[in-house]
């Protein structure tokens, strides 16, 4: 397996602001899904992934509704990026297509924003 490339300079300005997968899907096929999951796990620590939350409680009062939600937090954004486009993670995607629908959405955290009072 290989090990995640070191930080580029612009990336190590960034450390401690993390990146997310968040993932909405429904599964379709659960033993595709399980073969998914097995292999989805040693790719994501080697990113240094951690699950927020899977397939917990969940509410969508606008849009389409999915019966899993899950976030994954990554050191950084480009971290989460590098994870979703490496090798690894592109040969999982023969198995998410059978597994689930899915939407797959990767963030950041900016700070710009203020929460509403």
């Amino acid at each position: 397996m290989n090990s995640v490339n070191p930080l580029s300079a612009w990336e190590s300005t960034l450390v401690g602001v993390p990146g997310y997968w968040i993932v909405r899907g429904t599964v379709k096929d659960s033993e595709a899904f399980e073969i998914y999951a097995q292999r989805w796990l040693p790719i994501a620590e080697s990113h240094g992934a951690r699950y927020l939350t899977a397939g917990g409680r969940h509410e969508t009062p606008e849009g389409v509704d999915f019966d899993r939600v899950v976030i994954v937090e990554f050191p950084s954004f480009e971290v989460a990026r590098r994870c979703y486009y490496s090798p690894e993670y592109q040969d999982l995607l023969q198995y998410t297509r059978v597994a689930y629908d899915r939407e797959v959405t990767i963030v950041d955290v900016d700070g710009r924003y203020e929460s509403p009072s």
